[in-house]
């Protein structure tokens, strides 16, 4: 097991949890690679406020310094927001 990924159980629920780095592209392909083989009912991003103005202000966005694809942080935003 990759040593990123914690598994708990809470009230019968199971959750994993994968530890980012939040601009590292290794990082962005292990949270992808959990999501499409364990497909979860439900995916949460922790994100601090200043994280969440890079990816939803135009000015800041950090898609442009090439971190991750234009269409992987649009999935990124709306796992957060919805």
């Amino acid at each position: 097991m990759n040593d990123t990924l914690s598994h708990l159980t809470l009230l019968d629920r199971e959750i994993i949890l994968v530890g980012t780095a939040h601009v590292s592209k290794e990082s962005v392909e292990e949270v992808e690679r959990v999501i499409r083989e364990e497909s979860p009912d439900c995916v949460c991003v922790e994100l601090d406020a200043g994280r969440y103005n890079s990816m939803t202000e135009p000015s800041t966005r950090f898609v442009k310094r090439g971190t991750i694809s234009p269409r992987t942080s649009e999935k990124i935003i709306r796992m957060a927001i919805s």
